[in-house]
């Protein structure tokens, strides 16, 4: 595994500015940055002399500081301009020309980092969210894609809902008989199930905004009469906090669109709908996989941007719907995966627990950091 060195710099370190003006960062799936900086920082291959690394880690958060905004007497536009002009003054930037340094963002919002970074890290590898680029190594088409100015990508996983784990540890699952549980010794099963999670029999969730991908979600609509389903818009904007309070159409959404009553949502269920949004992944597959609710994937090319895709384990627990199955019959499509699913539960949800280790940053030993730096080493350190 790759030696790495964090740049100590407080111009690139700001963990201990925008993190306190932006305390709810935990709950934004496009805040992985944060996770996985936690995550190295902790780790058995960091190295405090840059003499002895193999790669180097810029450990900015420009995704979280662009949501911090002024800060501290400091915009973000100020606090990424500091950053540029002490990574290049670094001679170990220059050494390789970036080709040995790492960025860790998620977030499709590139403008959070290109007009400052992009004449630095032409070279490097960002750890992203998508993988812009095909298996022959020519850029996928799009604007989304157009905008990946770096060199070599490591797709990582988004961050889940805190509440996910949270809520399990407080409420663990209740034991059905086809899973193999047995009522604990000393307590009536009436008792138990009053502290644990008990999920309807082939209840699905969904919580979103239909808007997105409409072509998709717009036949959601037609899922909501399934037995035990709660497939509810959310219409955009409703989950941001600017002016969503002021929209009649919101009040709903805001009562029961909080991360946490989303989280308990999920965890009621045993089917969660995670269809593509305006690019083909989204953060619900890692947020499901959080509360053990097993994804029904509607999204044909999400496959292609799995994070750490040789360790995730995918096909052990994620359902798979096709679109075009899909769109011919929204209905029968989902019963009919749903009726091949349910037999197999155990043997999946024991999948989901073995692949929480691979891909949540907040799971019990988490090799999260571990998976992002073998991919950097496999397919970035000398090529990409």
């Amino acid at each position: 595994m790759a030696a790495f060195y964090i740049y100590p710099d407080a111009a690139m370190d700001q963990s201990t500015t925008v993190l306190e003006c932006r305390p709810l960062w935990s709950f934004d799936d496009q805040s992985a940055e944060v996770a996985m900086l936690a995550l190295l920082r902790q780790h058995p291959a960091r190295v405090t002399d840059p003499e002895a690394a193999t790669l180097f880690v810029v450990p900015l958060m420009p995704y979280v500081s662009s949501g911090a905004g002024e800060c501290m007497g400091e915009s973000h536009q100020r606090r990424m301009s500091r950053a540029a002009s002490a990574l290049r003054k670094s001679p170990f930037l220059s050494r390789r020309g970036g080709h040995d340094h790492l960025l860790i963002t998620n977030t499709f919002r590139v403008k959070t980092f290109a007009p400052w970074l992009k004449p630095l890290l032409g070279n490097a590898t960002i750890a992203w969210f998508e993988q812009p680029r095909l298996a022959t190594g020519e850029r996928r088409p799009g604007v989304l894609y157009s905008l990946a100015f770096w060199r070599c990508t490591v797709v990582i996983p988004y961050l889940a809902n805190p509440f996910c784990a949270q809520q399990r540890a407080a409420a663990p699952e209740e034991a059905h008989p086809s899973s193999g549980g047995a009522v604990e010794a000393g307590a009536s099963l009436s008792a138990q199930r009053a502290r644990r999670h008990v999920r309807a029999p082939g209840s699905v969730f969904f919580q979103g905004s239909f808007s997105a991908a409409s072509y998709l979600r717009g036949r959601f609509a037609s899922l909501q009469d399934l037995p035990g389903a709660h497939v509810q818009d959310v219409p955009r904007g409703c989950s941001e906090s600017q002016n969503a309070s002021l929209r009649p159409e919101c009040a709903a959404s805001r009562l029961r669109g909080s991360p946490l009553h989303t989280a308990r949502g999920m965890l009621s269920h045993e089917f969660c709908l995670v269809p593509r949004g305006d690019t083909p992944s989204s953060g619900r597959l890692y947020a499901a996989l959080a509360c053990r609710c097993v994804p029904l994937l509607i999204a044909n090319r999400f496959a292609e941007h799995f994070a750490f895709p040789t360790r995730g384990r995918y096909d052990e627990w994620v359902v798979s719907v096709p679109e075009g199955e899909f769109m011919r019959s929204p209905r029968a499509s989902i019963e009919g995966a749903i009726h091949q699913a349910r037999p197999q539960l155990t043997r999946i949800r024991s999948a989901m627990e073995a692949a929480g280790v691979e891909l949540l940053y907040d799971a019990a030993g988490s090799r999260a950091a571990d998976n992002m730096l073998r991919d950097w080493s496999a397919s970035c350190a000398t090529g990409g």
